[in-house]
């Protein structure tokens, strides 16, 4: 019963959902931070070609061209990436340490809101019996309780 209560409170409850969405954050911003260490590999094409009537007598419209072109851009200075890896990386430690922090501060509340249900209620036999003595005498407690 108490580990049911334990992972439905974990699924269900707001602040660990926002800490996934945090580290979903900071997992996207590692994976650009290795994908600017990567070269970049870029391909243009053009086309042309003059379409339509004639415009002077000469009939000098271009033929068919097309132009293709490659470039590969290598990035030396890569501080940047690394310091954008690193950062990532923290932060996704960060906010697991978070995470596993919040789970168990959690699991402990579950843990101790169950076991409040379960144990026998202990003070309420001796406040009964407290209140029961320190009247002046019966028949006063009794006009009370009527």
């Amino acid at each position: 019963m108490v580990q049911y209560l334990g992972t439905t409170s974990l699924s269900n409850r707001p602040e660990l959902r926002e800490l996934r969405w945090q580290r979903r954050e900071a997992e996207v911003d590692l994976a650009l931070g290795r994908n600017q260490m990567l070269p970049g590999l870029n391909a243009a094409f053009e086309s042309s070609q003059d379409v339509g009537r004639a415009a002077s007598s000469k009939r000098d419209k271009s033929p068919f061209e097309l132009e293709a072109g490659i470039l590969l851009d290598v990035p030396l200075q890569r501080r940047k990436a690394r310091g954008k890896i690193m950062e990532s990386q923290g932060k996704i430690a960060q906010l697991m340490a978070k995470q596993r922090f919040t789970e168990d501060k959690i699991a402990i509340q579950v843990r101790d809101g169950s076991s409040d249900h379960l144990r026998p209620d202990l003070e309420g036999p001796r406040k009964r019996s407290v209140s029961k003595g320190t009247g002046s005498s019966g028949a006063s407690a009794v006009q009370r309780r009527c």
